[in-house]
């Protein structure tokens, strides 16, 4: 199996992961320079490169869409009638003279490599399960009866497993007329345990413990999966109860980390400049960062702290306002 891999040199180390990729595989690459020597004719290697190729991986991104050896090696390709299959890595729209073929999103790196080595390698090639699973995951899970229960879960790939969960007043909870019940219940509690995938039974597992109102739930939940399925997967704890999990995206890497904590850091700190003098700030600033913190984002306040600097109660909002500059989301 011989692929083709088209892309812009200032996309060349995300196209040498995907080569490498590839390569773990049996599969072997033409990739520019490793495969053009001096004295070569250059269009014409990259032609016959082309030519000999099953496949013509297209790595697509706004670099690559204003490089015209880009443009020239897919033209080639679809006069070639070469099956061309589009990586795109930063959503840039494929060019025009390919507006209908279907392409892998590398949004989700893991499931996009999924995808691409099945394309390839075809719908019988299973990777190792093991490989599929790290990622952000939403887990929504029956609470005893008093609503639903929802997880927004990281499985990492060192086995660990970390987020947050919170519980959504549906069935008896929601009899209660008591805003303040609501509210309490519908708190972000953070949520840490392990994950593993055995290749003999196919069996993913994890081990959760949240913890929050003085209470510790622990929960161990099966799921039979080949590590294959790309949507939804699902399976039961020990109590019987059914955990369904979707795949919501790939971990951010430590550079998208820094930039998300600098547009919240930016964020908070308006808040407090345009409220800094009025009588509302604290409830207000209370509130973004409640509505921050519910989002996923840890902001090291504590829910108990933003209820009571939201109701201005005393010293609530200078300990608040202490938390936010220690933890450097003031100045």
């Amino acid at each position: 199996m011989e692929v083709f891999i088209s892309h812009s040199h200032r996309d060349r180390h995300q196209a040498i992961r995907i080569r490498d990729l590839l390569g773990r595989y049996g599969v072997q690459a033409f990739f520019d320079q490793e495969e053009i020597y001096p004295g070569d004719d250059l269009p014409e290697r990259i032609r016959q490169g082309i030519d000999d190729c099953d496949f013509f991986l297209l790595v697509w991104s706004g670099d690559a869409a204003r490089s015209e050896w880009v443009q020239n090696e897919w033209n080639l390709a679809y006069e070639l009638r070469k099956k061309i299959v589009p990586y795109v890595l930063d959503g840039t729209p494929l060019p025009q003279g390919l507006p209908n073929l279907v392409y892998i999103d590398s949004s989700d790196q893991k499931h996009g490599n999924a995808i691409l080595l099945e394309t390839i390698l075809g719908s019988g090639f299973s990777p190792p399960a093991g490989e599929m699973f790290p990622g952000r995951w939403r887990a929504t899970v029956d609470a005893f009866g008093l609503g639903q229960a929802t997880f927004e879960l990281d499985l990492r790939r060192n086995g660990q497993v970390e987020g947050t969960g919170r519980l959504d007043a549906a069935g008896a909870l929601a009899q209660f007329a008591d805003p303040s019940v609501h509210e309490l219940f519908s708190m972000h509690i953070p949520v840490h345990g392990n994950w593993s995938y055995d290749d003999g039974t196919q069996m993913l597992t994890l081990e959760t413990v949240a913890s929050g109102f003085g209470q510790t739930q622990r929960d161990v939940v099966g799921i039979h999966t080949t590590g294959r399925e790309q949507g939804t997967i699902s399976g039961t704890d020990r109590g019987g109860r059914v955990w369904v999990l979707q795949r919501v995206g790939a971990i951010p890497t430590r550079s998208d980390d820094n930039a998300r904590r600098r547009k919240l850091r930016e964020q908070i700190q308006q808040v407090y400049d345009q409220l800094e003098h009025s009588p509302v700030m604290c409830t207000l600033l209370s509130a973004a960062c409640t509505g921050i913190q519910a989002k996923g984002d840890d902001l090291g306040l504590s829910q108990q702290l933003l209820l009571s600097a939201a109701k201005v109660e005393p010293g609530a909002c200078d300990r608040m306002l202490e938390q936010l500059r220690s933890n450097g989301w003031l100045r």
